[in-house]
């Protein structure tokens, strides 16, 4: 079987999460450039952030039906620096409400918690915030870790 390589098509959801100050665009709102379901207006002159931003489903992690607005979160990878080394982070931002509690978000969870992965879920608590939650990776991390990736994730 080969593998298609995966597009955003109609999906629009990248456009919620992340504050984007070079438009004014807050944490957790949708972006007022942003045409649910069809695109960004503003496309060809879209900022830097938005430009560099792949999520980690663009990426080829998850199945090709977790598309970010069909599961209703985003996938997003990255690394946080703790003390001497790098935690591996599987970022799991709820777009629509109650999506962190369905039956694909738990399985990528609990697929994931079998790899080097700390899995972060945040869920929106306001119209302007996300509530970082570390979900699993508990055992990967120390105390001192653990405390000190917390303190990163609240600022």
């Amino acid at each position: 079987m080969t593998d298609i390589p995966r597009a955003c098509g109609g999906c629009n959801a990248c456009c919620k999460p992340f504050a984007i100050p070079e438009i004014g665009k807050l944490t957790a709102t949708w972006c007022t450039h942003c045409v649910r379901g069809v695109g960004c207006a503003i496309y060809e002159t879209r900022p830097g952030a938005c430009r560099m931003f792949a999520c980690a489903w663009l990426k080829g992690v998850g199945e090709g039906g977790d598309r970010p607005d069909r599961v209703g979160f985003i996938m997003n990878q990255t690394g946080v620096q703790v003390f001497d080394r790098t935690i591996e982070i599987l970022e799991l931002l709820e777009i629509d409400p109650g999506s962190l509690e369905s039956p694909r978000a738990k399985q990528i969870v609990d697929h994931v918690a079998r790899g080097p992965y700390v899995v972060i879920q945040r869920r929106q608590v306001s119209e302007t915030e996300f509530q970082p939650e570390v979900v699993c990776g508990r055992g990967f991390l120390n105390d001192a870790e653990r405390a000190e990736m917390h303190r990163q994730l609240q600022q």
